[in-house]
């Protein structure tokens, strides 16, 4: 499933854009899974999804992967603080989690070139900030539609686990 997120992702998701914005898949399922709590299944997701996503971007390596690791550890701290099962939370943790993945990308975009580790510098401007704010729009609207299909799959997840532990014990 997370290899096609990642090749959904980078080859179809870009031909949908708003504004020269496109929702990112892999974000939406990190942040469901840390609604949840399931913040083990949402560090998987980050790791591979964000090295997947970064072999198959023009980014810099390791930007995604980063970037969804600020969003999993500030999610961590900020979620217990929200009654999830209230959709304006979902609206407000989304908002506040697409906010952080966009300017974490950008805040490592100028460290990677400071370092010599990149040449894709974000230039911060007028279409740059109008990308990352229908980024947000259109991401917080995807994760307020996805959370029900991400919570069916994270009920699964948890079943298979129950499952194997009585196996194996």
């Amino acid at each position: 499933m997370l290899f096609f997120s990642v090749i959904l992702q980078t080859s179809v998701i870009p031909h949908f854009k708003l504004l020269n914005s496109t929702i990112n898949i892999i974000f939406i399922i990190v942040v469901c899974f840390c609604l949840f709590r399931n913040y083990l299944e949402a560090s998987i997701w980050t790791v591979f999804g964000g090295i997947l996503l970064d072999l198959f971007s023009v980014k810099s390596f390791g930007l995604s992967s980063i970037s969804l690791m600020a969003v999993v550890i500030i999610l961590f701290f900020l979620s217990e603080k929200f009654e999830i099962a209230k959709i304006y939370s979902r609206i407000w943790l989304g908002s506040i989690s697409a906010l952080i993945y966009y300017t974490a990308i950008i805040i490592f975009s100028y460290l990677f070139d400071l370092m010599k580790l990149s040449d894709n510098l974000l230039y911060l401007n007028k279409d740059l900030l109008i990308k990352i704010a229908t980024g947000v729009v259109l991401n917080t609207l995807f994760i307020v539609l996805l959370y029900p299909v991400v919570e069916l799959l994270n009920k699964w997840l948890m079943h298979v686990e129950r499952k194997l532990e009585t196996k194996f014990l």
